[in-house]
């Protein structure tokens, strides 16, 4: 592999061109079972909530809820 080692935003690890996957439209890239694993629960990419090209929601606009975002200071204390 020449150039950068590119690691997986899923799981961190070493990424391959025969092991990963590239998302269309926002085009961030993936182990192929971290992205399936990860779309199971939600159908947005992990790194910019973008709806993936030709990819439906899971949840119908009409159902929208809100929901509460942490940051990590909010959930991690001093330790």
């Amino acid at each position: 592999m020449a150039g950068t080692i590119d690691e997986c935003p899923v799981c961190t690890d070493v990424m391959t061109e025969h092991d990963s996957f590239c998302l269309p439209g926002c085009g961030h890239r993936f182990h192929i079972r971290c992205v399936m694993n990860f779309c199971r629960y939600n159908t947005h990419c992990p790194i910019c909530r973008q709806l993936p090209e030709g990819v439906e929601s899971h949840q119908p606009e009409s159902q929208h809820t809100d929901a509460i975002l942490l940051s990590i200071e909010d959930v991690v204390h001093d330790v």
